[in-house]
């Protein structure tokens, strides 16, 4: 896959032998030819790159197959998945051991309608995180952002003194899942190449159902515990701080890279048109190089 991605770059023209002039107020002159015709990982669209133009459809083997780099990737950004999982198969189990041992102090009677909203709290929380996954400059941050919430809100509901703490705690860490089914799925598409990108997405798929395969075991061996509900929402912090530390070691994806590269183009506003277009083009190569060493080590 890395090969692929520094083919797809260096088959490009560079910047600097573009044959028609750039304004940087014109939105389709602001465009690099080369993102304008390959599309892919930069645009984040579903075009094949290197296919040197070719239009025959790929059989289904070509189109899932992942290199051994890219699949331990998608693994390793597939945690925040298995974390989500994880909260949807333990969320049973906490919540039996909670209401038949009491574990509360001060425990009032939990009707039917109380312990649903102990469940569907998150739910609520989460919405809200997947409509916040839009102002999120990067899909990477998002996922950072995500661990983060995710992992205090598992430490605020275990270790809750009373209900209204449990409550928030299953709030916060709603919202962390909310953004985090977001901006997995967008990191994912973004890093894969479109031959493997169903794939990918796939091994996302998968560690979100072994997280919720290991979150049922977890909900059954501790259901009889006293306290067991807080060791079983408990060990979602640690997941999610593994999700976070992760996170923080793997690169922008190459759409992000360039977007961030038009953005910072676009702020320079009071040069002439000349050095705009030359601090321009400038922008454009360094972020082209950027994205092609971050595809070659995706």
């Amino acid at each position: 896959t890395g090969h692929r991605g520094c083919d797809f770059l260096l088959s490009t023209r560079s910047c600097r032998e573009l044959e028609e002039p750039v304004c940087p107020r014109c939105p389709r002159c602001s465009i690099d030819p080369f993102v304008e015709r390959y599309g892919g990982r930069l645009l984040g669209g579903a075009e094949a790159e290197g296919t040197s133009g070719s239009t025959e459809p790929s059989s289904l083997w070509d189109s899932q197959r992942l290199t051994p780099i890219l699949f331990a990737n998608c693994v390793i950004i597939g945690l925040s998945a298995g974390l989500a999982g994880y909260d949807h198969g333990a969320a049973s189990g906490a919540l039996q051991n909670l209401v038949a041992l009491k574990g509360l102090k001060r425990q009032r009677h939990f009707g039917p309608l109380l312990q649903g909203w102990v469940v569907a709290s998150a739910w609520v929380s989460n919405i809200i995180g997947n409509l916040s996954g839009y102002y999120m400059p990067t899909p990477r941050i998002a996922l950072i952002v995500a661990g983060l919430l995710e992992t205090s809100g598992s430490l605020l509901t275990g270790f809750a003194p009373t209900l209204s703490f449990l409550i928030m705690g299953r709030l916060v860490n709603g919202f962390g899942l909310g953004l985090n089914a977001v901006a997995v799925a967008q990191y994912v598409s973004e890093v894969a190449p479109a031959n493997a990108r169903g794939g990918a997405i796939a091994v996302q798929e998968t560690t979100f159902v072994s997280g919720a395969f290991i979150g049922a075991l977890v909900g059954q061996h501790f259901l009889r515990i006293r306290h067991g509900w807080r060791t079983i929402w408990g060990l979602a912090s640690f997941f999610g701080g593994l999700a976070t530390v992760t996170m923080l070691r793997m690169p922008d994806t190459p759409r992000s890279i360039y977007r961030r590269a038009a953005r910072s183009a676009a702020t320079e506003t009071s040069q002439t048109p000349e050095a705009a277009q030359r601090h321009l083009l400038q922008v454009l190569e360094e972020a082209r190089r950027e994205a092609m060493s971050t595809m070659c080590q995706l």
